[in-house]
């Protein structure tokens, strides 16, 4: 038997990772905790570093605690000691922690209780050099000075806050109750035939506050009245019989006083679908009573809307103010006052981007692609992101998705003038109607709400080019070209003057999942060992109103999904969202509390993978930054060193519209031998502004775990700024590296 009451047993062989020193059984061929490969011919003995990794960090009770329902309530403790099972002997004294880990799960003892919320209110203090560590080391010896201390409780802050624990599951057909909706449309029709009368909707009142401010509209309200179809005129000035569709085009929508091309950009696109847009207006013939159903989907849920067809018109003309289907067509007026009667008033949809449009109009998940590359890239690497980008264009189109692109509001400086010259419009919203390899020509077709103002170079209408009579024919540019608001342009000019596009991924029969959940997705394999498994895949850190993963085909198997939010990581508030599962089969999903502790492992799996390894002249250290796609920064460092501690400096001070998660831009802190911590979070604020963010690096070794005169503020602390509460000491404390 070996010493301190363990028997080794062949399944346990272990191998050691070379990159983050976490200690694996023999059967993993990639390292549970980085997913680096394992090194060929692994020695299968005890690694001389593992050795002194024992001696660091080690939870004689807490690795129980952290494990605090994996031991079966009804197994008794006598003289420290669990009783023996099968060829395994477990003590409480001088084992690895991962030891335990392994070996309870050997024994069917695991579980998988560290992604559920726990309260974990230790560490350990060195009575010496005063050392903080979350877990004892072994035997109590500090590896700084080598003085053995008792072990005593510390506090890490004061309790955080409840966390959310709302959630819902859906199909599609369980979102709303149609019998119910039914029911309150027909009581509807019934009183207003009772009463001959037209439905007027109390909850959208005929009012200013439905109109909202209108004053950048260049209107007084006087001038502003509420008719109904019969008596509205169209442009012409002629009263018209008015039709719900009239074969629908993208063509018929015409943009009004309202800034609001983001959506009427999403609804152009739509008219393509007319499956999708027979769902969203749900009354398809002319009501005389006036009423209509619209069905859209709000924060991921579909819901029904009652609107009624009194329309903000100008009084001396009749014409509507607002958007107007060409045709005498009603359902563009009748979407976005559905629209406007969710959001509260017509003036609430000035701005907004086309993904919203479409995720209003689909409930599909939408993707968000920036085509400002050569502000994150450079050279090769901004020419392979922009192929990427029309390999993912080409790729939408052939699947039939949606797909819209913004002109002009991105982060580079625009001359609004040469914009004009060229017949764009800046800080717009536009359609993309078609992506076309032509010979050695990438095109896109690309179509203004406006009905008017097309672009003017190259490919455009008026373009020269189109005298050739086989270029004519093969775009059909005698039919196409005449169609309001349409143009081809090239992709190199389209990715000079739009800076971004968004895709909905919309299929037929598709099925969502809706979680309370926030913005940042993390997808891991689902593990045996208490901690969140390998990485599977995750959104990109975004500061827009929703995100999404990349498409991916799973396993069969179980899975967690972690989601993070910073913005309002300080106060503790918690955002209330929706997250949506597509998925081709059915599937099962349900809501856990997760600890904090676990949300910190998941994302440092993510640096571990994605972040950039950062040239140091360091011995012994590792700083990972990772600040692409990121919507901000994250900054996390390792040290490898075995009886020093790691004191680093981070200064963010030169960042611009950043919140940081310290509650400060300039960090110090020190991190005990063989323990890694993520330094500083820095995240985009005011979204409407771009962001900048900078970092400075300052590090050293040292046998002084306290920061002395390397601190800002506190000397005699290991984290300055101090730790406000326990989730900030969970996120930003440091943790073992093999835990």
């Amino acid at each position: 038997m070996a010493n301190n009451g363990y028997r080794r047993n062949p399944l346990h062989d272990e191998w050691t990772c070379n990159s983050c020193m976490f200690r694996n059984t023999s059967n993993n061929v990639l390292c549970q905790m980085c997913e680096n490969r394992k090194p060929p011919n692994t020695p299968k003995t005890e690694s001389a570093v593992l050795s002194k990794l024992a001696s660091i960090s080690h939870d004689r009770v807490a690795s129980f605690n952290f494990l605090n329902s994996a031991i079966p309530m009804h197994v008794k403790e006598a003289n420290n000691k669990t009783p023996d099972i099968g060829d395994e002997i477990i003590t409480r004294n001088s084992v690895h922690p991962k030891e335990h880990l392994q070996i309870l799960t050997t024994v069917g003892f695991a579980s998988r209780s560290s992604f559920r919320e726990k309260n974990i209110q230790s560490g350990w203090r060195c009575q010496g050099c005063l050392l903080d560590q979350p877990y004892p080391p072994l035997d109590l010896v500090c590896p700084i000075c080598q003085r053995k201390s008792p072990e005593i409780p510390l506090p890490l802050g004061p309790p955080r806050s409840k966390i959310l624990d709302i959630y819902k599951e859906f199909t599609l057909s369980d979102v709303e109750d149609s019998q119910k909706v039914d029911k309150t449309y027909n009581d509807i029709i019934e009183f207003c035939q009772r009463n001959n009368q037209s439905f007027v909707d109390e909850n959208f009142p005929h009012s200013v506050a439905s109109l909202g401010d209108i004053t950048r509209m260049g209107k007084e309200l006087h001038e502003i009245v509420w008719i109904r179809p019969k008596n509205v005129r169209n442009r012409r000035g002629m009263k018209m019989e008015w039709t719900v569709f009239n074969d629908p085009q993208p063509t018929d929508i015409e943009q009004g006083n309202l800034g609001n091309c983001w959506f009427l950009s999403a609804l152009a696109v739509i008219a393509e679908r007319p499956e999708i847009l027979e769902r969203i207006v749900v009354t398809k013939i002319y009501n005389k009573y006036g009423i209509y159903k619209i069905r859209l989907c709000v924060d991921g849920l579909w819901e029904t809307v009652f609107v009624d067809d009194f329309f903000p018109c100008d009084k001396n003309s009749s014409c509507m103010i607002f958007a107007v289907g060409r045709k005498n067509q009603l359902w563009v007026s009748l979407i976005e006052k559905a629209l406007a009667k969710i959001y509260g008033s017509y003036t609430a949809l000035r701005s907004g981007r086309t993904a919203e449009g479409f995720s209003i109009l689909t409930g599909a998940p939408c993707e968000h692609i920036d085509l400002e590359v050569d502000l994150v890239y450079e050279g090769s690497e901004a020419a392979a992101a922009l192929e990427i980008i029309w390999a993912k264009l080409l790729s939408a189109r052939k699947a039939n998705f949606l797909m819209g692109c913004s002109c002009g509001a991105g982060n580079k400086e625009v001359v609004t003038k040469d914009y004009h010259d060229l017949g764009l419009r800046t800080r717009h919203a536009y359609s993309i109607l078609d992506v076309r390899d032509y010979g050695n020509y990438r095109l896109l077709r690309i179509r203004n709400p406006w009905g008017n103002f097309v672009w003017k170079g190259t490919w455009s209408p008026s373009w020269i080019g189109w005298n050739d009579e086989k270029l004519r024919r093969d775009f059909d540019h005698d039919v196409i070209g005449r169609e309001p608001g349409t143009f081809w342009i090239s992709f190199e000019d389209f990715c000079r003057f739009f800076d971004s596009l968004d895709i909905a991924f919309v299929r037929k029969h598709d099925r969502i999942t809706v979680d309370r959940v926030d913005l940042l997705l993390l997808v891991h394999e689902d593990s045996e060992n208490g901690n969140p498994g390998k990485l599977i895949l995750n959104s990109t850190r975004s500061s827009e109103p929703c995100t999404k993963t990349k498409e991916k085909f799973l396993d069969p198997g179980d899975y967690v999904v972690f989601v993070l939010s910073f913005t309002h990581f300080l106060d503790e508030k918690n955002i209330e969202a929706t997250m949506v599962i597509h998925s081709g089969r059915a599937i099962g999903a349900r809501l856990e509390k997760s600890s904090p502790e676990a949300l910190r492992q998941s994302l440092m799996k993510m640096i571990l993978k994605e972040g950039k390894l950062v040239n140091n002249d360091i011995e012994k250290a590792r700083i990972y930054v990772l600040n692409k796609s990121c919507s901000g920064l994250l900054i996390m460092a390792e040290n490898h060193r075995e009886d020093m501690c790691l004191h680093i400096k981070a200064d963010c001070s030169q960042s611009q519209n950043i919140i940081s998660s310290r509650g400060a831009l300039i960090s110090v802190d020190s991190i005990p031998p063989f323990h890694r911590q993520i330094i500083i979070i820095l995240t985009h604020l005011n979204k409407s502004k771009y962001f900048v963010t900078s970092r400075h690096m300052a590090w050293k070794s040292t046998n002084q775990p306290k920061l002395g005169d390397f601190a800002i503020n506190f000397p005699d602390s290991q984290h300055d700024p101090k730790f406000a509460n326990q989730i900030q000491a969970a996120f930003h404390g440091p943790v073992p590296m093999y835990i």
